[in-house]
């Protein structure tokens, strides 16, 4: 029985020793974006990828892109189309254009004035009830704008494999987000905005924050979420959303990855995550859609129901582990 938990502790202490040492090579990966410091008009316009993936908006507004972009990849106009429906478009997409725009232009003028200090935008942005908002808005909207268009609009041939693409995503958000939201609560990494604050600065270069232009993100997540280093959410977003481009036409496969190298660098500059934590999110969300692939659940197999399904099941897992911790508590 002694050489038995002699054995586990000696098991035990060369596990411990192990992630110490990723731990550190972590940090060392990291530390560069860490200490980074860019000018104010940089950092405002790399704040946007560094910070979007996360919050509700990415919801709201990213379906909407996702079903434009397969529209016009999808739409091959006859000259008769290009004198007649493409003048004449049908009010249900211009609809759709309008609102994407719009809510677009929306969102980084409510971003600016939170980077500013003027609004508490944190506190809808990060909401979670919002998710579910955008999710159902979204699935309403797409299906009256994409599913009910008349045969003889140019976009009527592709809009249904818009809407299954732009629903996929709302799809495998949740399911990306349960496993991330487990493996958060079970490492309870630390963010490096809190290691930053609990570390004595030396003389030459200070503290990380001390770097930034725009600290208000970082404020939020030291105090909100301060154990969620682990992997990153913002990550597995950023990748659901360069698989759909890529799915969408291949010549978006740049500019696709180029959009999560942003957000796996950007979370770090704003001392959200270390690199382990990125490529961690990443991975995970091409595990999922690998997997719903796998069961017949993929790209273009999509109802409008699917996304409230997964949502159920995220939803759920989160209010039962809310309740365990008011009892705990």
């Amino acid at each position: 029985m002694t050489t038995d938990t002699t054995k586990m502790s000696s098991a035990r202490n060369k596990y411990q020793e192990i992630l110490a040492k990723l731990d550190e090579i972590d940090k060392t990966i990291s530390g560069f974006m860490f200490r980074l410091s860019l000018p104010p008009i940089v950092e405002a316009v790399y704040s946007i990828p560094a910070s979007f993936f996360g919050l509700v908006p990415s919801l709201a507004i990213f379906p909407l892109w996702i079903a434009l972009l397969a529209l016009e990849d999808g739409l091959i106009p006859t000259d008769e189309q290009t004198t007649l429906g493409l003048q004449q478009q049908h009010s249900k997409i211009v609809l759709l254009k309008s609102i994407t725009v719009l809510s677009t232009i929306g969102f980084l003028a409510a971003w600016g004035s939170f980077q500013k200090g003027y609004m508490p935008l944190t506190k809808i942005f990060a909401q979670r009830y919002c998710y579910l908002l955008s999710i159902c808005f979204n699935a309403g909207f797409l299906s009256h704008t994409l599913l009910q268009l008349p045969s003889d609009d140019p976009y009527a041939a592709s809009s249904k494999k818009a809407f299954s693409l732009a629903i996929y995503l709302l799809f495998l958000w949740p399911p990306c987000m349960l496993i991330i939201v487990i493996l958060k609560e079970f490492f309870k990494r630390t963010r490096p905005i809190v290691l930053d604050t609990t570390r004595s600065g030396d003389s030459t270069s200070g503290h990380w924050l001390d770097k930034k232009a725009f600290p208000n993100i970082c404020y939020f997540l030291a105090t909100a979420q301060a154990y969620e280093s682990f992997p990153s959410g913002d990550a597995a977003s950023a990748t659901i959303f360069a698989i759909l481009l890529v799915n969408i036409n291949p010549r978006y496969a740049i500019p696709a990855w180029s959009i999560v190298v942003l957000a796996w660098s950007g979370r770090m500059y704003v001392l959200a995550h270390h690199f382990f934590d990125v490529v961690a999110g990443s991975i995970i969300a091409c595990i999922i859609h690998r997997v719903a692939s796998s069961v017949g659940l993929g790209i273009y197999d999509m109802q409008w129901w699917h996304p409230f399904a997964s949502t159920m099941v995220l939803a759920t897992y989160i209010k039962t582990m809310m309740k365990n911790k008011q009892k705990i508590g």
